[in-house]
């Protein structure tokens, strides 16, 4: 595949399916426009890990820059027709709360 192929279908996975791409590349020789692209095209970050670089530092920083919210002030909202129930829904919702900040927090529920 080519670079411009590959950017595109990394495009099309941020735009369609909101996905964040953090590439890394490794050794001299590794094709930086690609590396960067994927990261620019996804939304991502990316790490150029020269032969003599230290790998592991590399690494970690991508792991911690993949933990960043990607997804801020969102709403979720259920409406129950009146053909169709919702029962025994269970929900598993996640999420990382910074209490410095001033922050409103609602859940509700209507039967």
């Amino acid at each position: 595949m080519e670079t411009e192929e590959c950017l595109k279908e990394v495009q099309k996975g941020r735009d369609n399916f909101g996905i964040k791409y953090f590439s890394l590349g490794i050794g001299n020789g590794c094709d930086e426009a690609l590396i960067r692209g994927i990261s620019k095209k996804g939304n991502g970050e990316c790490e150029i890990v020269k032969d003599e670089d230290d790998l592991v530092d590399n690494i970690i920083y991508l792991l911690e820059s993949s933990m960043k919210p990607c997804v801020e002030n969102f709403k979720i909202k259920f409406e129950k027709e009146e053909n169709n129930q919702f029962n025994n829904i269970k929900i598993i919702y996640y999420s990382k709360i910074d209490f410095d900040k001033n922050i409103d927090i609602y859940l509700s529920y209507k039967r």
